[in-house]
């Protein structure tokens, strides 16, 4: 059972850490050197893109470290995992992705939740099953 109870709370403790983050697809990875810098600016282009219609006070959610998932690889575009101070500035964020297409720029960004590798799986299986059942 002490087993059981420390695997919950590291599962638990996981949860919590990914969801202060976002994963953003279809950013065109660039050649500078300045890795962080590139990053954080195309994230703060997206997140303005989004809350230009919905901050007043002008104040936007900021990354606290952004980087590239995966290796770099001829013809691919690596998604981006971006790191939040709270899960309330992700699901700000999350819930106005869908202004992205109003913006031509951004119509091939898309953003997602930070997912452990069964969660991706559940979530496809599902995004799948929806599809069959649309068409």
């Amino acid at each position: 059972t002490t087993k059981t109870v420390k695997e919950a709370v590291r599962a638990a403790n996981e949860e919590e850490e990914r969801s202060k983050n976002l994963i953003v697809y279809g950013v065109s990875e660039g050649e500078d050197s300045d890795w962080n810098g590139i990053y954080n600016n195309k994230l703060n282009e997206v997140v303005k893109s989004i809350h230009e219609t919905t901050v007043t006070d002008g104040s936007l959610p900021t990354a606290l470290n952004v980087y590239r998932l995966g290796k770099k690889e001829p013809n691919k575009t690596r998604p981006i995992k971006a790191e939040f101070g709270s899960s309330i500035d992700v699901d700000t964020i999350l819930k106005n992705a869908h202004k992205l297409k109003a913006n031509s720029d951004f119509k091939s960004v898309y953003l997602s939740p930070d997912r452990t590798k069964e969660q991706r799986v559940a979530h496809s299986k599902l995004v799948k099953q929806m599809k069959e059942m649309i068409s």
